[in-house]
């Protein structure tokens, strides 16, 4: 979820929960400032029905009592009612409008010639009712406005204040240590902003620094163990010459060979795969996988034949990618070398060929490590000489040139999957 998001949700629910408690509280201020206005009406109309009574010094069914509502109930002597002022909320039907109508009633009581009398007046809340809707609707339109009006203004002023986060995002992403020049972030006003710009351009600018000591100190070993390792080879090939050499020496001399050969190999992946990382592959051109496929199974003729291996070619169509050239052949033969070393005698390889994926099966003894870990480095079979670099080299060049490369096993068969992204 993007942190504009997450915080409009945030405000979204705040503005909510903020939007019903002000709504309720207004409606609950006007309800009583306008209950209050009523009952001083009442009180008023209380106060001119006792200066009526105490001028005309009695009372009838004037009009005066049915135009405003006015009620008098004479009380008995056994009633113990106490005699208080109350305000009351009450309800009576219209005959004429046929509903019925809300009423707020004040009840109080009148000593009149040695007799109480409970006299009750009410003032309807119709009007009163749909003012309160009224200014209620028209408090929440404008507090709907206000509200939106917010979220439109916070969420351009929140986009215009990230801008300068996402600008950095965006150019940290692009960045490629690779490049010559260092990672460029503008200015800006805001001061963690401006920490994160300093931050990212001294850790980016430590990273290239680092990464051309590293190149330059794998250029260096590169050229430097070369020297040692052909001079190495070379005094072996003059000791193993001699005729005075017994069989120990002459074996010891074979281990020795063997050992630089070994480094040398390694030393020829590792800065295989360190090229590849340099971005040194980075020419391409569209290469023909049946082709190479076809040639490297003529080179290691010999070596599936001295095992017994069997080796069978289905082409179903032409796959071709826009790859190396060095990097097409380094990636095949590894694959190709790896099914036959690591087979049985009397096994077989198989190769089908299609024009989105190459599928290599052999034969073999069942793998000793988990899948996952077969491509990475330094990861290989004690019983052969293998340097542990080939699968992981495979693995390189694949997510190089925009190639899947997948790993099966099943019903004693090993089968290596190279298929096309895209």
């Amino acid at each position: 979820m993007k942190l504009l998001t997450k915080t409009t949700i945030y405000y979204i629910l705040i503005s909510l929960i903020t939007y019903i408690l002000i709504a309720g509280a207004f409606y609950i201020v006007v309800k009583h400032l306008i209950y209050k206005e009523v009952e001083e009406r009442l009180r008023a109309e209380q106060h001119d029905f006792e200066a009526f009574v105490k001028r005309h010094g009695d009372w009838d069914e004037s009009s005066y009592f049915v135009e405003n509502k006015i009620e008098i109930q004479k009380l008995s002597k056994s009633d113990t009612t106490q005699f208080e002022d109350s305000f009351k909320d009450t309800i009576f039907y219209n005959k004429y409008t046929k509903e019925d109508v809300p009423y707020r009633e004040l009840t109080f009581y009148n000593k009149f010639k040695n007799d109480w009398y409970k006299i009750s007046i009410r003032k309807s809340l119709i009007e009163t009712t749909e003012l309160i809707r009224y200014i209620t609707l028209t408090m929440l339109f404008l507090l709907n406005i206000g509200l939106s009006s917010m979220f439109i203004f916070f969420r351009k002023m929140s986009k215009n204040i990230w801008r300068p986060f996402y600008n950095t995002l965006d150019k940290a992403k692009k960045f490629d240590i690779k490049d010559d020049k260092d990672i460029q972030v503008s200015v800006t006003q805001i001061y963690e902003f401006n920490e994160l710009n300093d931050v990212i351009k001294k850790m980016t600018g430590k990273m290239r620094k680092d990464y051309l000591s590293l190149k330059e100190y794998t250029e260096n070993a590169s050229h430097e163990i070369q020297t040692p390792l052909a001079i190495i080879n070379s005094k072996v090939e003059n000791l193993i010459q001699c005729e005075n050499l017994n069989n120990k020496q002459i074996l010891w001399l074979d281990e020795i060979q063997n050992a630089c050969l070994k480094i040398s190999r390694m030393h020829k992946a590792l800065l295989l795969l360190s090229k590849i990382d340099n971005g040194q592959y980075n020419a391409s051109e569209l290469i023909d996988f049946n082709n190479i496929i076809c040639d490297k199974l003529e080179e290691f003729e010999a070596l599936y034949i001295h095992r017994n291996i069997s080796i069978s070619l289905i082409t179903k169509g032409i796959f071709k990618l826009n790859i190396h050239q060095d990097l097409a052949e380094i990636l095949l033969t590894n694959i190709i070398k790896n099914a036959i070393i690591h087979n049985v005698s009397n096994g077989s390889v198989n190769v089908e060929i299609k024009n989105t994926s190459i599928e290599i099966c052999n034969t073999g003894h069942p793998l000793i490590t988990v899948p996952e870990k077969l491509f990475e480095r330094f990861k290989k079979d004690k019983n052969t000489d293998s340097l542990g670099l080939g699968l992981s080299i495979v693995k390189k060049i694949a997510d190089h040139s925009g190639l899947k490369v997948e790993y099966r096993y099943g019903n004693s068969l090993h089968k290596m999957i190279l298929s096309k992204l895209s």
